[in-house]
């Protein structure tokens, strides 16, 4: 992968990108794509290096191979920078660059933590009770999952096709954030999700 091509492409297109932060990583990479209704034109950093000539949307993966100053570039160039950090470190440059620009996504635990550290991070959160941004209310665990999504006086309903723990509940959370910053509804998010889990 020549990163000098990924470059040029965020310097000049500009185009939004998402930055993973969290244990599960690869399952809150995967929600992305299924949320988006699977999105054709999502290239998942560093993969597919010819991919970087024609997508919009960048999926960058926080690992160690992923070097903190090209993260930094990606989320400076980028038209909407979004990290989501669920119960794991970031280099507080980066959240810098996203609280200033774009989006910082995070469980409320994490949040409160990362505030901390820096009390002028703009977080938003979401969690299982009101004390966050976006919350699950009426969550029910069975050989289903079913709950509903709360943000701003809105309520929707989810559906999952199988049984999920609150750890899961929450990185779907984490998801639908990132989705309602860039302009989807709670409805659709849900239909997506319903529909391809």
């Amino acid at each position: 992968m020549n990163i000098f091509l990924l470059k040029l492409r965020f310097y000049i297109k500009k185009p939004v990108s998402v930055l993973v932060s969290s244990e599960q990583n690869s399952s809150i990479i995967n929600l992305i794509s299924i949320v988006g209704g699977g999105w054709k034109d999502i290239y998942r950093f560093p993969n597919k290096p010819l991919a970087v000539l024609k997508n919009n949307f960048f999926i960058l993966n926080c690992l160690r191979e992923n070097k903190p100053h090209n993260l930094r570039f990606f989320l400076k160039y980028s038209q909407t920078p979004i990290i989501i950090i669920n119960k794991k470190a970031v280099d507080m440059l980066l959240l810098n660059i996203a609280s200033e620009r774009g989006y910082i996504i995070s469980d409320i635990e994490t949040a409160r933590e990362l505030q901390r550290e820096n009390e002028n991070l703009n977080i938003s959160t979401v969690g299982l009770s009101e004390r966050s941004d976006l919350w699950v209310s009426d969550l029910n665990i069975s050989e289903e999952t079913n709950f509903k999504v709360n943000y701003g006086g809105d309520s929707v309903p989810f559906w999952v096709d199988k049984k999920l723990n609150k750890g899961e509940v929450i990185e779907i959370l984490l998801v639908v954030r990132a989705w309602m910053i860039l302009g989807m509804n709670l409805v659709q998010i849900s239909e997506n999700i319903y529909s391809r889990e």
